[in-house]
């Protein structure tokens, strides 16, 4: 049988991805933007429901004589932590720094020690989005 751990972290995943179309389902809109097929909230609840669907998926092709090891398991529930994490540290920084913190943190998780490529991932991914939708784009998000 499958170690409950497992089904922790399924039920972990789900509920951030549950947390996610709630916070995408509640993103405010004016009226006009609000009738559009195609709006602010399009993009996360597709993500939000391509991940619950993930999950529930997953649940359901896992067999019970199946052998799951620990370290992947292990690797994925910190991702999911750090990404609590991020989510959390919205709420006080904005999405860039956010961004940099949150892609720091998986870096050294993920197992990179080196200091070029974690500084250049740092900084060109927040970089070319502020550039891509704040400046190009001229979408302000809010902080």
């Amino acid at each position: 049988m499958i170690p409950s751990s497992h089904h922790l972290l399924k039920l972990l995943i789900l509920g951030l991805g549950a947390g996610y179309l709630h916070t995408a389902w509640h993103i405010p809109m004016d009226p006009w933007t609000a009738e559009e097929l195609v709006n602010a909230r399009t993009l996360p609840l597709i993500y939000g429901g391509l991940l619950v669907t993930a999950v529930l998926m997953s649940w359901k092709r896992t067999a019970p004589s199946e052998a799951i090891e620990a370290g992947p398991m292990l690797r994925v529930a910190g991702v999911v932590i750090l990404t609590l994490g991020f989510l959390l540290a919205l709420q006080f920084l904005n999405l860039w720094l956010g961004l940099a913190g949150l892609l720091t943190a998986l870096a050294l998780w993920l197992g990179e020690r080196r200091l070029v490529p974690i500084t250049a991932l740092v900084i060109t991914v927040p970089l070319v989005g502020w550039v891509g939708i704040e400046l190009l784009l001229n979408l302000h998000l809010p902080d």
